[in-house]
């Protein structure tokens, strides 16, 4: 036995200072910024700590609290050692926060926070204790091990940087995450479902066992997500949950999948430094949908098997995912080594390439698999549903990918051809179809099901007919003018709310990102009409606030600006909605934006109906990034320049959103070059999602080739540039390179 003492003075990295508290966020590497150890996840050990802060703070870390000490206005808080832990899992939280303590599980749960507002508190903390307790209780019972670790408290920090962090005994969480308002919409309550029930299930899938190396770090992920989405289906009863798993996975994994920037879910990690670059929609959305295809492969009774053997095998150790196919290839007789090479190990996803033919003696389809990258012929191993439609009924046939890209299906001819045929009605198969070449969707017969979705009565074909659509303009770059018709047909008579949230986020990708200017300013009054009239007359709550929310993005008229600033100003409504005080901030910022001769005085005044200090200190911070004057704005981002005012991410994120909106984009695009050459700083001083909100909220307003171009001569300039750096660039420019070729088709 060795023991190795040292004194240090503690780093700044990995801690973020605030006026009335501190918290520390270590994840990958930056433990070794705090005290002395190796940022390894398979190096495990346990910590002891104490803290000297103000008489009028508590703290709180992964051990219980064991003695406290006040003397002379402060206090020395000393903590029990804690859970056989990686560093990247050590965490102190201490400040000026309330608690309440939770005692109907097998031991207590704490909930710390700095909400002013007692209502809102009250409205929510019993249905944060109940979603944990309901995790745990799932997740004990899924993996017949019981909760792991001596403790289980949570923490809300407001702006905190992710939607949540893992912290053995200590979970962090974005206050906003899980502090809803009294009208949340059903995308806001799964969410926050999906995300405790996510931060839950990593106490088992990265706590208690970790990867080996950050190149498996998708393993600790996609568990969690995968888990996640099991976990909440017996609390949402009324939800389709295979409509609510296509929905909040394919669409992000296809945004970045069809980038130039992609890359495989497992990737190579030379460097523990470029750790924080591996995260993603490929870990968070593609994985989930891959592990979901290994359960189909293994059956589900056999993953479970697999996992709990998994878990004890390697319980507070480590583990790499070969050492779980190892355990799973024992299971089945399928070959998972190969299935992994290509969905684990490869980038990209399939482009399905469909055909009809009608012969004299049997009618023929035909589906070729094609890389979206190089449209080379590839087998992606899969299986989907194709729905032939006759006047006399539904024929379902299977289809299946093994080892050749192209498949058949030969159906006997009847006495008249199928009206129309449904690929992938159900959403099972993960690639891009290609309906053919007709930008309106007339080729026979697969553009009749896109044409006439209302006509489908089940919710989840629905959906998949509403992504098949979307994506086929991205995937053809071109673009129908009826397709923003479509949208209001669809909007209009869907009843769905999943549906319902899916539609309108495409609305707005459309006018704000597709639409040249005059044809935006043509389609503004048909939508603030369709979505005003959407909230008149539903008594949903829910949806009410999602229709005003996009009411709020896309209002321009002056009418409607009135109207709007009418409500703010009285706090009155006549269109039966229940506004918060969320919602007014809201309604602020976006006036301020659209008004801007009236932009100081619309903030000053909302900044001072705020109470909540956390609150006000966002708006008084983003407040110049959506002043009308250039020179303010200028301001704003030349500080960004400066580490120390980028310490609350989610803060700049929001400013430069406003900075960059498509109302501004003309004055915004000399802020292009200068964001892309502080990208690696970015990278080196910020937290893992930084970088990519960065880009993503720098480029999401524009829709000019000049920002092309000025990406493209950054890199010229750069041809030694970090590659995964380069890849989120390229990620995030996909969909503005889509809309420079559509705006040649829409004028």
């Amino acid at each position: 036995w060795n023991e190795i003492t040292i004194d240090f003075t503690a780093g700044e990295t990995g801690l973020n200072r605030f006026d009335d508290y501190i918290y520390t966020l270590l994840v990958p590497d930056r433990a070794s910024t705090v005290f002395p150890c190796f940022d390894q996840p398979d190096l495990k050990a346990t910590f002891e700590l104490s803290l000297s802060i103000p008489e009028s703070w508590v703290a709180v870390t992964n051990g219980a609290k064991k003695v406290e000490k006040v003397a002379e206005g402060r206090k020395v808080v000393t903590f029990e050692k804690s859970d056989y832990i990686s560093t990247y899992l050590f965490s102190f939280v201490a400040g000026k926060f309330e608690t309440i303590t939770y005692e109907g599980w097998k031991m207590p749960m704490t909930l710390y926070h700095r909400e002013t507002d007692s209502i809102k508190i009250n409205n929510n903390a019993a249905e944060i204790f109940n979603l944990h307790q309901h995790s745990l209780e799932w997740l004990e019972d899924y993996t017949d091990i019981a909760y792991p670790f001596k403790k289980f408290d949570f923490i809300l920090i407001p702006g905190f940087q992710y939607g949540g962090m893992e912290h053995v005994g200590a979970i962090q969480y974005k206050a906003s995450s899980l502090l809803l308002e009294p009208n949340a919409t059903t995308t806001q309550q799964l969410g926050r479902a999906s995300l405790i029930a996510h931060e839950t299930a990593h106490m088992w899938f990265g706590d208690l066992v970790t990867m080996r190396w950050f190149d498996d770090v998708w393993m600790k992920e996609v568990f969690a997500n995968f888990m996640a989405a099991k976990i909440m289906n017996p609390l949402f009863p009324e939800i389709n949950h295979d409509q609510r798993f296509l929905l909040a996975h394919y669409p992000g994994a296809y945004a970045v999948d069809r980038s130039k920037g992609t890359h495989p879910i497992r990737q190579p990690l030379e460097n523990l430094k470029q750790a924080g670059s591996l995260y993603g929609p490929i870990i968070y959305q593609k994985a989930p949908i891959v592990m979901r295809m290994l359960e189909q492969k293994l059956g589900t009774n056999n993953l479970k098997i697999g996992l709990r053997e998994y878990l004890e095998t390697y319980a507070f150790k480590s583990a790499s995912w070969t050492d779980l196919i190892t355990i799973l290839d024992e299971k089945t007789t399928d070959d998972l080594a190969n299935w992994s090479k290509i969905w684990v190990e490869s980038a990209g996803m399939p482009i399905f390439q469909s055909s009809y033919v009608v012969k004299l003696d049997r009618n023929t389809l035909q589906i070729i698999q094609k890389d979206t990258r190089s449209e080379i012929p590839k087998v992606w191993s899969q299986s989907f549903m194709i729905e032939m439609n006759y006047e006399d009924g539904i024929l379902l046939n299977p289809i299946t990918f093994n080892d050749q890209p192209a498949a058949f299906l030969y159906q006997d001819r009847k006495a008249i051809d199928p009206i129309s045929i449904s690929l992938n009605p159900t959403g099972i198969a993960y690639g891009t179809f290609d309906f053919g070449d007709s930008i309106n969707l007339n080729a026979y017969p697969f553009g009749y099901p896109l044409l006439n979705i209302n006509n489908e009565t089940e919710p989840i074909k629905r959906a998949v007919l509403y992504l098949q659509l979307y994506d086929y303009f991205l995937l053809k770059r071109k673009f129908t003018p009826n397709y923003p018709i479509l949208l209001e047909r669809y909007l209009f008579r869907e009843r769905d709310k999943l549906n319902i949230s899916l539609l309108l986020g495409h609305l707005e990708n459309v006018y704000w990102r597709w639409m040249p200017v005059a044809q935006r300013q043509s389609y503004t009054p048909r939508y603030e009409f369709m979505l005003q009239d959407l909230i008149e007359n539903t008594n949903d709550e829910g949806l009410k606030a999602d229709y005003f929310g996009v009411l709020l993005s896309i209002a321009q008229s002056d009418e409607m600006l009135n109207a709007l600033f009418d409500i703010w100003k009285n706090g009155e409504n006549s269109w039966g909605m229940r506004l918060s005080e969320s919602d007014y901030i809201e309604m602020a910022e976006m006036l301020a934006l659209k008004m801007p001769d009236q932009s100081v005085a619309i903030l000053d005044e909302q900044i001072q109906r705020i109470n909540n200090p956390d609150t006000k200190a966002r708006l008084i911070f983003i407040k110049p990034a959506i002043s009308g004057d250039i020179k303010t704005r200028n301001n704003f981002f030349e500080k960004l320049r400066l580490k120390e005012n980028r310490a609350q991410e989610s803060w700049v994120g929001d400013g430069l959103s406003y900075l960059h909106h498509p109302i501004r984009s003309d004055s915004s695009i000399q802020y292009i070059m200068p964001s892309l050459e502080l990208l690696e700083e970015i990278q080196l001083t910020g937290d893992i999602f930084f970088p990519s909100r960065w880009l993503n909220q720098t480029f999401w307003g524009h829709q000019d080739k000049a920002v092309l171009d000025s990406v493209d001569t950054f890199l010229n300039r750069n041809p030694n540039y970090n590659t995964r750096l380069k890849n989120k660039i390229l990620q995030s420019v996909d969909i503005l390179e889509r809309t420079v070729e559509m705006r040649s088709y829409m004028r």
